[in-house]
């Protein structure tokens, strides 16, 4: 009886509420729809133009890459072995190094390095399949005259030229399927500043373009990529596409179409946001020398970065909504609002029964399994953070003479592949920090793996030096890319490190420094410190090694800092 007698006020005190509510709703539906018009347009609007804010954001990282590889390539060890002695042995090195460079990047149709005059040293291919080989010295070609090499052969040493994009031709046909292609290149220079020769790839834009029309399904409106000169590259009719490379489409370009548009695009250096005859068009600019707004970089700088590259890319992203997808959102508007204000007056009593009811009982489930799995998750990554500890950061040794040693690890997350290791023997210490490429429990593992082969390395060193002597540090680090780079290859991983020996009796200090953070040097009695940074590449990047040491005299109160990025 008190559970109706309850059930009957609840019912009551609502339909009393209910009639000045109902009143009430209907009196702010027509304010409500005004507003909501006038909203609809505004979020129409910003939601077109922070979605090409993103697009543009994602394509100028993905043209980003190749600039990178580019300043990997120019560091190779191989390269500068070929330049100083042209023999036949250092060509089949740096041959060797720039195949596995492509198998390890797979989006490049071509990885060449060609001299002075143009004419090709190495060439890796990309067959159909997908396979990367070396194409035999007779099959290749001088290319002096080809644009890409006359455009870059006056930049400096550190400077790029990226090409328009264009599909790929062979044997003066355009390549069936299309294979849209863009070139980077970068000069070659000596110590002098003499041309030296050109680093191309080939970077093929498939990939690029995929990416880019997966993002624009999801648009709110249509999505063009277009050239400098208004021809469409994506987006669009597929039969007004690359116009620029077919006769019969010379005249499929925007700016033909809709020269009052592409007017105003084209006098625009920077995001602009237009309405052409009701339509609303969002503009931005993709170039791969500009970094994304509100990265911290000025204009002023991203300006100056430009201007010393080359740049022939010039893409266009645009974003069009048209009057018509604009007015189908605002008169959803009209209609949406009564039926909804509607179907919400009739439905208070059953919504606050079921909100209620429901929802209560769903967030307390909801919570409970959260916290359930938390906790799993947490015994897990606190069992993984031990072993991390336990396996990968050795103790300090206790038995040092003549040295002050400490350590501390702050983790990226609960685990990483970070490692770090001691050995004190004949009175010298070694020091080894590195870094695994990686994070979590998958970069730990690889991290122990790599730890372990590496202790074995030294055992079997020591166990073969003469009379019992420390090997040195090049043998070591030998012997370990031995058996610690085709895992790193096999994996597609590298691994950066830092391998320290410290003699206090002879007071001097002697590393190897593979592609890790640098050292820093704090020299006692005010004498400064020096920041000296590595000079060898990372494990797992090519097959070959040649280890360069650095030393440095050291004296009581120095202090030698080795350190890694998390």
């Amino acid at each position: 009886m008190p559970y109706r007698e309850l059930r009957r006020d609840v019912w009551k005190n609502t339909v009393r509420i209910y009639i000045p509510v109902l009143l009430l709703s209907l009196s702010a539906c027509f304010l409500l729809i005004r507003l909501s018009v006038h909203r609809q347009q505004k979020v129409l609007h910003e939601k077109l133009a922070l979605f090409a804010e993103t697009m543009q954001i994602r394509m100028v990282g993905s043209l980003r890459e190749p600039l990178g590889d580019l300043k990997v390539l120019r560091g190779l060890q191989s390269l500068r072995g070929y330049l100083d002695t042209q023999t036949a042995q250092s060509h089949e090195l740096l041959a060797r190094d720039m195949l596995g460079f492509s198998r390890a990047k797979h989006v490049y149709d071509q990885v060449r390095y060609l001299d002075a005059s143009g004419a090709e040293i190495v060439r890796v291919n990309m067959d159909p399949r997908g396979n990367a080989y070396l194409v035999k010295e007779a099959e290749l070609q001088n290319k002096k005259h080809r644009y890409y090499i006359k455009r870059a052969a006056p930049l400096l040493e550190g400077e790029y030229y990226i090409s328009p994009m264009d599909l790929n031709v062979e044997h003066g046909e355009i390549e069936i399927p299309h294979k849209p292609v863009i070139r980077f290149v970068a000069p070659v220079r000596g110590e002098k500043g003499e041309m030296k020769g050109f680093l191309v790839l080939n970077y093929i834009a498939i990939d690029f373009l995929a990416e880019l029309d997966g993002i624009a399904k999801m648009a709110p409106g249509e999505v063009s990529l277009l050239n400098d000169e208004g021809y469409w590259l994506y987006g669009g009719r597929s039969e007004d596409r690359w116009g620029f490379m077919f006769p019969e489409r010379l005249d499929c370009s925007l700016a033909k179409r809709d020269p009052e548009a592409w007017e105003t695009i084209s006098a625009s250096a920077s995001r602009s946001v237009i309405k052409v005859r009701g339509n609303y068009l969002v503009f931005l600019p993709v170039n791969p020398f500009d970094l994304p707004p509100g990265k911290g970089n000025s204009s002023a700088a991203t300006t100056s970065d430009s201007r010393k590259n080359r740049n022939e890319l010039a893409l266009h992203l645009l974003c069009r909504m048209d009057k018509d997808e604009i007015a189908a959102g605002v008169f959803h508007a009209w209609i949406a609002i009564p039926v909804i204000v509607g179907f919400l007056d009739i439905g208070l009593l059953v919504l606050i029964y079921m909100v209620i009811r429901h929802r209560s009982s769903h967030l307390l489930l909801l919570r409970q399994s959260r916290e359930h799995e938390e906790s799993l998750r947490d015994h897990d990554l606190d069992i993984a953070s031990d072993i991390q500890h336990t396996l990968l950061l050795d103790a300090v040794p206790d038995d040092l003479v003549g040295l002050d040693v400490a350590r501390t690890s702050i983790p990226a997350t609960e685990v990483g592949g970070d490692f770090l290791a001691f050995w004190y023997q004949g009175g010298c210490l070694d020091v080894l920090v590195g870094d695994v490429m990686g994070k979590g429990i998958p970069g730990a593992l690889l991290a122990a793996a790599l730890k372990i082969r590496f202790t074995n390395a030294r055992i079997s060193e020591y166990a073969v030096a003469e009379d019992k002597a420390l090997p040195s540090l090049d043998a070591i680090l030998r012997h370990s890319h031995e058996t610690i780079t085709p895992i790193l290859m096999n994996f597609e991983r590298f691994t950066t490190l830092n391998y320290l020996r410290i003699d206090p009796n002879a007071g001097r200090a002697e590393w190897i420094n593979c592609g890790h953070t640098e050292l820093i040097h704090c020299r006692s009695r005010g004498l400064g410190v020096a920041h000296i940074p590595g000079e060898n590449v990372p494990l797992g990047f090519t097959q070959t090694c040649d280890f360069r040491s650095q030393s440095a005299s050291i004296a009581p109160g120095d202090i030698l800092v080795l350190y890694s990025d998390g």
